[in-house]
């Protein structure tokens, strides 16, 4: 559960920076 309270983390992993990603495919190259 540390993890899910570390937004960080999930960011890392590929949680929201997936989302950011898909949503500004630009940003990405």
């Amino acid at each position: 559960p540390e993890a899910a309270l570390s937004p960080e983390s999930k960011e890392e992993e590929g949680g929201t920076s997936a989302v950011f990603r898909i949503s500004s495919p630009s940003s990405h190259g």
